[in-house]
């Protein structure tokens, strides 16, 4: 059985003006802060410029101001012009971990929740930031976090995060991700 797995042109023709932006805004700021930004003002700066030129978010669906596009025309895009600049991921809203998250919330919430978490996520008004822990004695794992003893493994409680985590600006909540045996 052969696999075609080529985008096709309705995927691949709104790439190519997607590295415009990025070489004409996005890396000019690059260049000025070699690469390291850290004011949550120039995100916001690159974000808008990105939305002027209607390439922001082009993961999220349309009724939550993106473009709706399925993973074919998701790679084609973070590849053309995500994958060219340090930048160019968060100007466009889909560097990690705010571009699973979307995903996560998308897929798996209420469309109350996704009003509440999702919309702000998606226009770039607050970002996310996960919080990793997994059991002893996996590697990386943290003694502090733990699991609630006597409860049945399909139920686990995690009681501790990692005290060293840090909130980003512009953070609202965390996504745990929590590895139970």
């Amino acid at each position: 059985m052969t696999v075609d797995l080529f985008p096709g042109t309705i995927v691949t023709e709104p790439a190519d003006p997607g590295a415009r932006p990025i070489r004409e805004t996005v890396l000019p700021v690059e260049d000025r802060h070699r690469g390291v930004v850290h004011p949550e003002a120039v995100r916001v700066d690159l974000q808008r410029a990105a939305k002027e030129t209607g390439f922001f978010a082009p993961h999220v669906a349309a009724e939550y101001d993106g473009h709706g596009r399925d993973m074919r025309g998701r790679t084609v895009v973070f590849e053309e012009a995500g994958g060219s600049s340090v930048l160019g991921p968060p100007a466009l809203n889909i560097a990690a971990p705010d571009r699973g998250t979307m995903h996560l919330l998308e897929v798996v919430t209420t469309p109350e929740q996704k009003e509440r978490s999702l919309r702000p996520l998606a226009t770039g008004e607050i970002r996310s930031r996960s919080a990793l822990t997994q059991p002893a004695p996996g590697a990386g794992s943290d003694p502090a976090a733990k699991v609630k003893p006597g409860r049945p493994p399909s139920a686990p409680v995690m009681n501790h995060l990692r005290p060293s985590m840090r909130r980003p600006p512009g953070t609202r909540s965390a996504r745990v991700v929590s590895a139970v045996r």
